[in-house]
C-alpha cells in the first residue's frame, strides 16, 4: 500500500531546480563532491596565526566558543575569530539544531557584517553557506552586491560559488571575473570554485556563457594542474565533463584540461580510491565518443566487485547503467552485478531513488515494486527526495495506485502535477518506449481524475498550471481549455488567467483563441500597470499584450467619447518606466514597435488636445531620461513640453528650470510654437535662483537663443552672452563639489564647450584662452569619471559637432581633451563588462570624432564580443552597421553573430537581414551559410520590395557575396536566386532616374560598383542568364548618361593617385588617366604602356589595414573586366603603402 506523502510549499525555483533532478539523477551528490571547506586554507594561516585567535583554539564545542568570544570583550570587527573557529568544528562533526548558534548568528555575526573586511567577510560567508540558511544569506545579499568591486580574485570566486549555491542571478559576477581572467592571476582554490559554480548554474540554465567562463578557468588550470589536489583533480575533471563543453561553449570544444588529467590518472590510478574512481566512470557519461578511452577501461579493471559493499556494487550498476553503449557490460553481466546486490543493505536513499528512476526490467519489477514501497515510508525523505519518489511512481506506470490512496487536496497535488508535467515533457528525451508509455499512461490517468474534482479545486489546479510552460501535445493546458469557463472567472482570478495566458506562447488553438478574446476593462488595466513591476512572470509578449490593450482602449473610448488623454498620457509614462529593461529591450526587439505605436498615438492627440495637459511631471522627467536610451524616434517631449510652457505659472521654479533644459535639448526644428518656447525662455531668465545653478540655465538658454535666432526670431546681445560666459567661467573656477553635484560641473563645461564650437564662424584671431580653460577644468573631474558617467558627456559632444559649422577645425582644436574624454570607456565600474549600447555609442564618438586610438577601439570590440552570446537582435543588427562604417573587421566576433543570425533569422525583418547582408559585404567578411540562410528566409518578401535604396545595396551586397564565392570556393549561387537577382535589377534599373540616388554617398558608390561589374560582366564569367543579361544592359544604357552629366564632375582623385600621376611626370611616362565610377572618391586608373595601373582608395581596408573591404574586391574584379577587354596588364597599389615608398620601389612596382 502507498502511503500518503506530505510536502511543504515550496518556491518556484526550486522546482525548477527539481528539473535537474529528474535529468540528471544524484547531482546533489556533485555540489558537495569538494566539501565546502576546501578553501579553509586559504584564509587559515591569516588567522590561526593572530594572537585574537589563541583564545578559541582550543575551545572544542560551538558552546564553548560563544562562551570564549562574550568573555573577551571583542570588537564587532573581530567577530571573524569565532566564526573561523565554529566552522573547523562543523567540518569535523555534523550540525545538529543549535538555538544557541542561531543567537549568536543573528545578534552577533549578521548585524557586524558591514564591518567587515573582504578577507573576514569570506570567513563568515564560509560558515552561513554550511548552515544553508537562506534567511542567513538573503541578509548578507544586498552588502554583497553593493561591494563587489572590492574583492580581489582570491576572494570573488567564493562569491561566485556562494551565489550559485543559493540560486541567486549570478551572471553580473561572471562578467567581472571573465575580465578579471584576462589581466589578474588566479589561484587553484579560486579557478576550481569558478568551474563549481559555473558547474552548479549550468545543471540549471545551461548558460553559454557559464560554459565559456568554465573554459576560460580550465585554460588557466592546465599551467598548475601538477599543484591541484587529487581530490580538486577529480571534481574539476568531474564538472567539466558533466557540463558537456563540446556542446554548450561558443567554441564546441572540450577543455584540454580533461586529457592532460586523464593521462595524469592512468598514471596514478593505485593512488585513487573507490569513490573517485566511480566520480570518474560517471564523467564518461558525459564525455564524447572520441575522448580517450583509457582511462575508463583502467578503472573499470581495477575494480573487483565482488569485494565491494552492496551500497557500492549499486553505486557501480547504476554507474555502468548510464555508459554508452560500448562501454557497457553485456546484459547478462549488468544482470548478474544486480543480483549480487543485498538491498536491505542498502540505506542511502539517492542510491534507492535513483535506481527506480532508471530500472525498467520486467524481470526486476518485483525489486522496484518493494523499493517504491520502502520509500514510501521511510520518515527520512527531504522535499527534494519526495518529489524524485513521484517521478519514479510516474515513470513506473503507479500513479493510478498512488491515487487510490490519498485524498486530493492542495497539501500534495500541485507536486505531482509538476512532476507529471516534466516527466511528460521531456519523455521523448528517454531511452525507451517503455517508459514512455508508462508516462503518458500515468499522465491520463492523472488527468481523468483531476477532471472529478468540484470546480474550487479544479481552478486552485488551474492557477498552478498556469505557472507551466505549453508545449506541443500538453493535456494540462486541454485541462484549462476544456473544464475552466474563463468568461465566468471572479475579478480576481480573471485577471491572473488573463496575465498568465497571454504571457505564453500557446500550442492549444482553441485556447489560444480564448486567451485573445480575453480583455481588461480600462480600470483593471490600470491596476495592472501600476503593478506591473512586481508581475514576476513578465516577459516581452506580455508587455506588448499590455501596450496593445492600452492602445485599443484607448482608440475606442476616442470613438465612445470617453477618453481622457491625461489618463492615457500616465499609464504610458508608467508602461515605459515600470517595464524591467530587459523587457523593453527584449531579444526579438518587438517591444519596441509597441511603444512606438503608442508614443505615436498619445503624440497625435495632445497635439490636437486644446484644455489643459494635467502630467505627473515627476514621472514626466524619468520617462525623458529613459526615453533617450531607448532607440525610439517620437517629439511627445517637445509637445509637451509646449504646453507646459503655456502652463508655466503651475509650475515651481525648479520644475520651470526642468522643463527649460528639456527645450533646449532639442532644437527649434522640433517646435511648431517657437514664439511659445522663446517667450518661456525670456521668464526663465528672469528667475532668482541660485548663483550657480541660474547663471548654468541663463548662460544655456542665452546661447541657445543665439545660435537659432533666426528661427525663434529673437534678439540677443553677444556681449551679454559673453559677460554670461565670463560668470560662468568664475562661478566654475570657485566650484564647490561638497555643495554642488560633478553633474553640474560637467554641464558647465560643456557649455563653454558649445559656446567654443558656435563662434568659430567668426574665425577670432586672436586666441582668448577658452580651449585651455576648459581643458584644464576638465582634469578636475577626470579622475571621477568613468565610462558610464562620460556617456552622457560624449553625446552632448557629438550634438555640439553636429551643430558646429567648422567642425573639423573644432575637432583639431580638442583633439586631446576628446582622446582622453574616449579613453574613459577603459573605466569600468566594479571591473564589470560594460552595457552593449556603452561600447556602440563610444564607437559611434570615435567615428564622429575621427578618433583613431586602436588600443581602446579593440578594446570596445573585445568588451562586445565577451558578451556576443547575450546580445539581442537589434543589437546585432546596430553593432554590424556600425562596424561596417568604421570598417572594423574582427572575424571571431563574425563567426558568432552569424552563428547567432542563423539561428534567429525568424526574428529578424526583411531590411534587417539586408543591412546585415550588405554590412558584411562591405566588410569583406563572406560567410556562405549565413547569406543562404538569410536569402531562404527573405526570398519571397524580396520580391516584393518597393524601394530603390535598399534594392540597390541588396543586389550590390548578393552580387558581390556570389561573385566571391564563385571566385574562392567554385560555388555557383546565381542560378538557385536568379528570380531574386532579376527583381533587384528591375528595381535597380529604375532607381537611376531617381533623383535619391545622389542624396546617398555610399549608395551611390554601389550603384556605381553595378554599373561597372555589370558593362564588364562577358569578361568575368559572371553568371548571369539572358533575361538577367538584357536587364543589366538597361542598368548600363539608362546610368550611363545620367553618371557622366551628374556624378563624374564632382569627383576628386585622391592624394596618392595625384602623387602617383606626379610620378609618373617626373619619369616622363606617357599616360591617360581614366575612371572607373565610383562616389566618395572615383576610382581612378592609369593607362600606361598597355598597362592599367590603379590605386586603392580609403573604402578599400579596413580601419586596421589588414583585411579588404568588399568595395575592394568588387573593384578588383571591374579592373580585371577592364583589363581583359583592352588586353592590359593590370597593377594595383596599396594606397597607405605608396606614399612610403621610395623611388627605386615606386619604380620597380610599376614595372617601368
Amino acid at each position: 500500500m502507498l502511503k500518503i506523502l506530505h510536502f511543504s510549499k515550496l518556491s518556484f525555483r526550486f522546482i525548477n531546480k527539481s528539473i535537474a533532478c529528474f535529468s540528471q539523477p544524484f547531482i546533489q551528490k556533485d555540489y558537495q563532491f569538494i566539501s565546502d571547506d576546501e578553501s579553509d586554507y586559504e584564509f587559515k594561516a591569516a588567522l590561526v596565526n593572530d594572537e585574537t585567535y589563541q583564545h578559541f583554539a582550543n575551545a572544542q564545542t560551538i558552546e564553548e566558543v560563544i562562551q570564549v568570544y562574550q568573555e573577551n570583550n571583542l570588537t564587532p570587527e573581530q567577530i571573524h575569530f569565532p566564526v573561523f573557529q565554529i566552522s573547523t568544528l562543523l567540518q569535523k562533526n555534523s550540525l545538529e539544531q543549535n538555538e544557541l548558534l542561531n543567537q549568536f548568528i543573528t545578534e552577533n555575526v549578521l548585524p557586524n557584517f558591514d564591518k567587515l573586511k573582504p578577507s573576514q567577510i569570506i570567513t563568515v560567508m564560509l560558515l552561513l553557506q554550511k548552515l544553508q540558511n537562506k534567511q542567513y544569506n538573503s541578509q548578507i545579499k544586498k552588502h554583497l552586491e553593493q561591494n563587489l568591486q572590492n574583492y580581489n580574485s582570491k576572494q570573488l570566486p567564493h562569491i561566485f560559488y556562494f551565489y550559485s549555491k543559493q540560486g541567486w542571478r549570478m551572471f553580473h559576477i561572471g562578467k567581472i571575473l571573465k575580465n578579471q581572467l584576462r589581466t589578474v592571476k588566479f589561484n587553484i582554490v579560486g579557478l576550481c570554485q569558478i568551474i563549481r559554480a559555473c558547474y552548479i548554474e549550468s545543471s540549471q540554465l545551461k548558460s553559454i556563457f557559464h560554459s565559456d567562463l568554465a573554459l576560460k578557468a580550465s585554460r588557466l588550470l592546465i599551467s598548475m594542474v601538477d599543484d591541484m589536489s587529487i581530490q580538486q583533480q577529480i571534481a574539476v575533471f568531474n564538472q567539466l565533463a558533466k557540463m558537456k563543453l563540446h556542446l554548450s561553449t561558443s567554441y564546441k570544444q572540450l577543455p584540454q584540461l580533461l586529457y592532460k588529467l586523464a593521462e595524469i590518472f592512468v598514471e596514478n590510478i593505485g593512488k585513487i580510491n573507490l569513490h573517485s574512481k566511480l566520480k570518474l566512470l560517471q564523467s564518461y557519461q558525459s564525455l564524447t565518443d572520441t575522448f580517450p578511452n583509457t582511462l575508463f577501461e583502467e578503472i573499470y579493471n581495477s575494480i573487483e566487485i565482488d569485494s565491494l559493499s552492496s551500497q557500492n556494487k549499486l553505486r557501480f550498476y547504476l554507474n555502468l547503467k548510464e555508459q554508452r553503449s560500448f562501454n557497457q557490460p553485456k546484459p547478462e553481466k549488468m544482470q548478474q552485478i544486480l543480483n549480487n546486490i543485498k538491498f536491505d543493505e542498502v540505506n542511502e536513499n539517492n542510491l534507492l531513488l535513483e535506481f527506480i528512476n532508471l530500472e525498467f526490467g520486467k524481470q526486476n519489477k518485483a525489486l522496484i515494486n518493494s523499493i517504491i514501497q520502502r520509500l514510501n515510508n521511510a520518515q527520512n525523505l527531504n522535499s527534494k527526495q519526495k518529489i524524485q519518489l513521484i517521478q519514479a511512481i510516474i515513470k513506473q506506470n503507479r500513479v493510478s495506485e498512488f491515487l487510490d490512496q490519498i485524498k486530493i487536496s492542495s497539501d500534495h497535488l500541485p507536486r505531482l502535477i509538476d512532476s507529471a508535467y516534466y516527466c511528460h515533457r521531456y519523455m521523448n528525451d528517454l531511452p525507451t518506449l517503455e517508459q514512455k508509455e508508462n508516462i503518458r499512461a500515468s499522465t491520463e490517468q492523472l488527468m481523468l481524475k483531476l477532471e472529478q474534482l468540484e470546480s474550487k479545486s479544479k481552478l486552485s489546479i488551474s492557477h498552478y498550471i498556469l505557472k507551466l510552460e505549453p508545449y506541443h501535445g500538453d493535456p494540462f493546458y486541454e485541462f484549462i481549455n476544456k473544464e475552466i469557463k474563463l468568461d465566468e472567472l471572479p475579478e480576481k482570478d480573471f485577471i491572473h488567467f488573463l496575465l498568465r495566458l497571454n504571457s505564453q506562447i500557446h500550442f492549444n488553438h482553441e485556447l489560444k483563441s480564448k486567451s485573445e478574446i480575453m480583455k481588461p476593462s480600462l480600470d483593471q488595466l490600470q491596476s495592472i500597470i501600476n503593478n506591473i513591476s512586481n508581475i514576476d512572470y513578465l516577459n516581452d509578449k506580455l508587455v506588448k499584450q499590455i501596450s496593445k490593450w492600452l492602445f485599443d482602449i484607448a482608440n475606442k473610448s476616442i470613438n465612445d467619447g470617453t477618453f481622457d488623454v491625461n489618463q492615457i498620457l500616465n499609464l504610458i509614462f508608467k508602461i515605459v518606466l515600470y517595464c524591467p529593461k530587459y523587457t523593453l529591450h527584449t531579444t526579438r526587439g518587438t517591444v519596441q514597435q509597441q511603444i512606438r505605436d503608442l508614443l505615436n498615438f498619445i503624440s497625435t492627440q495632445i497635439s490636437q488636445y486644446q484644455g489643459k495637459l494635467e502630467v505627473d511631471l515627476q514621472l514626466f522627467f524619468r520617462f525623458s531620461n529613459t526615453l533617450s536610451n531607448l532607440e525610439v524616434k517620437t517629439n511627445l517631449i517637445q509637445i509637451i513640453c509646449q504646453f507646459l510652457c503655456i502652463q508655466a505659472d503651475d509650475l515651481d521654479d525648479f520644475q520651470k528650470i526642468q522643463v527649460a533644459q528639456l527645450i533646449v535639448d532639442f532644437t527649434p526644428n522640433n517646435y511648431d510654437k517657437l514664439s511659445v518656447i522663446n517667450s518661456y525662455l525670456v521668464k526663465i531668465l528672469k528667475l532668482k535662483l541660485d548663483k550657480f545653478l541660474y547663471i548654468l540655465i541663463s548662460t544655456k538658454i542665452l546661447l541657445y537663443q543665439l545660435k537659432f535666432k533666426e528661427k525663434l526670431n529673437c534678439v540677443v546681445d553677444v556681449n551679454v552672452l559673453e559677460q554670461s560666459i565670463s560668470q560662468l567661467k568664475t562661478e566654475l573656477i570657485q566650484f564647490n563639489f561638497s555643495l554642488h553635484k560633478k553633474e553640474s560641473y560637467q554641464e558647465g563645461l560643456m557649455i563653454l564647450l558649445d559656446y567654443d564650437a558656435w563662434r568659430m564662424k567668426y574665425q577670432k584671431e586672436e586666441d582668448d584662452g577658452l580651449s585651455d580653460f576648459i581643458k584644464l577644468h576638465f582634469q578636475n573631474l577626470n579622475e571621477q569619471l568613468n565610462m558610464k558617467n562620460m556617456r552622457p558627456g560624449l553625446k552632448k559632444v557629438i550634438r555640439i559637432i553636429n551643430q558646429c559649422e567648422n567642425r573639423y577645425q573644432f575637432i583639431k582644436i580638442y583633439e586631446d581633451l576628446f582622446q582622453q574624454m574616449f579613453s574613459k570607456c577603459k573605466q569600468i565600474r566594479n571591473q564589470e563588462i560594460p552595457h552593449i549600447q556603452a561600447c556602440l555609442d563610444y564607437l559611434e564618438f570615435a567615428k564622429k570624432l575621427k578618433l583613431s586610438n586602436k588600443e581602446i577601439i579593440n578594446f570596445l570590440i573585445d568588451q562586445i564580443q565577451d558578451q556576443d552570446q547575450n546580445l539581442k537582435s537589434t543589437q546585432i543588427v546596430s553593432i554590424v552597421q556600425k562596424f561596417a562604417e568604421m570598417k572594423i573587421y574582427t572575424k571571431p566576433l563574425y563567426d558568432n553573430l552569424s552563428n547567432i543570425i542563423i539561428k534567429n533569422s525568424r526574428y529578424y525583418t526583411l531590411v534587417e537581414l539586408l543591412d546585415i547582408m550588405n554590412s558584411f559585404a562591405k566588410l569583406g567578411y563572406f560567410n556562405q551559410e549565413l547569406i543562404v540562410n538569410i536569402l531562404e528566409h527573405i526570398q519571397e518578401e524580396l520580391k516584393i520590395l518597393d524601394n530603390g535604396i535598399v534594392s540597390v545595396y541588396s543586389l550590390w551586397s548578393i552580387l558581390t557575396n556570389f561573385y566571391y564565392f564563385m571566385k574562392e570556393f567554385n560555388q555557383n549561387l546565381f542560378q538557385r536566386y536568379e528570380s531574386t537577382i532579376m527583381h533587384l535589377m528591375k528595381k535597380v534599373s529604375s532607381f537611376v532616374d531617381s533623383d535619391k540616388i545622389q542624396k546617398v554617398p555610399i549608395i551611390v558608390r554601389q550603384f556605381m560598383d553595378i554599373y561597372n561589374l555589370i558593362e564588364f560582366s562577358g569578361y568575368l564569367n559572371l553568371q548571369l542568364n539572358i533575361l538577367q543579361q538584357e536587364q543589366a544592359k538597361q542598368i548600363v544604357e539608362r546610368g550611363k548618361a545620367r553618371v557622366q552629366q551628374n556624378l563624374i564632375a564632382n569627383q576628386k582623385s585622391t592624394q596618392q593617385f595625384r602623387s602617383l600621376m606626379k610620378f609618373l611626370d617626373k619619369k616622363q611616362i606617357e599616360y591617360t588617366m581614366n575612371y572607373c565610377f565610383d562616389s566618395q572618391c572615383v576610382d581612378f586608373y592609369i593607362e600606361s604602356k598597355r598597362m592599367i595601373i590603379s590605386v586603392d582608395n580609403s573604402l578599400f581596408v579596413t580601419h586596421d589595414m589588414q583585411q579588404y573591404t568588399g568595395f575592394h574586391y568588387i573593384n578588383e574584379w571591374i579592373l580585371e573586366g577592364v583589363s581583359k577587354k583592352y588586353e592590359l596588364k593590370n597593377i594595383r597599389i596599396k594606397a597607405w603603402q605608396w606614399l612610403q615608398m621610395s623611388d627605386e620601389q615606386k619604380t620597380k612596382i610599376l614595372q617601368l
